[in-house]
């Protein structure tokens, strides 16, 4: 029996993170229009979160179990603007979490938070930040179980 492992992505995981990527993208698109469904937007996707880490810092995580990764969170770390806090200015920010669906409700969506949690302290930072689609209810109430509260509330007028 191979054993679930929560560790930093590497270069050979890329495909199977496109496609969990591919498979958000699919999920978001059904409760949002503006959402992309192509495979190339999932591809850009990753590029763009490898250039934001490399640029602001973070990691990619994923949760494997032998071979298979089974999910994936993209945390970056960015500053707020200048109204904050200093002290909670620069924070954590994970921009990215999917679980494939057949290893949904085994706390590995838990599991990759805990270590964005983990890595942001390391970091010194005080404040974690995550956004979610206002009709993703099972996301919003997953992120609310494991302590995120509401923040701010973004509205979108389209024309």
């Amino acid at each position: 029996m191979n054993t679930l492992v929560i560790r930093l992505a590497d270069e050979a995981d890329k495909d199977a993170i496109v496609a969990l990527i591919h498979t958000l993208n699919l999920h978001e698109a059904g409760l949002c229009a503006d959402r992309r469904t192509d495979l190339a937007a999932a591809e850009e996707c990753y590029t763009a979160i490898r250039v934001r880490i490399a640029s602001d810092g973070g990691a990619l995580v994923v949760a494997s179990e032998g071979d298979a990764i089974l999910g994936v969170l993209s945390l970056a770390f960015a500053t707020d603007e200048p109204f904050v806090q200093t002290d909670l200015r620069r924070y954590g920010v994970v921009t990215d979490l999917v679980v494939a669906q057949a290893h949904r409700n085994r706390g590995i969506g838990r599991m990759l938070l805990a270590e964005a949690e983990r890595r942001t302290e390391a970091e010194g930072l005080a404040r974690l930040m995550i956004g979610v689609l206002s009709a993703n209810r099972s996301a919003l109430d997953s992120y609310e179980r494991s302590g995120f509260a509401p923040h701010m509330v973004t509205l979108v007028k389209d024309f």
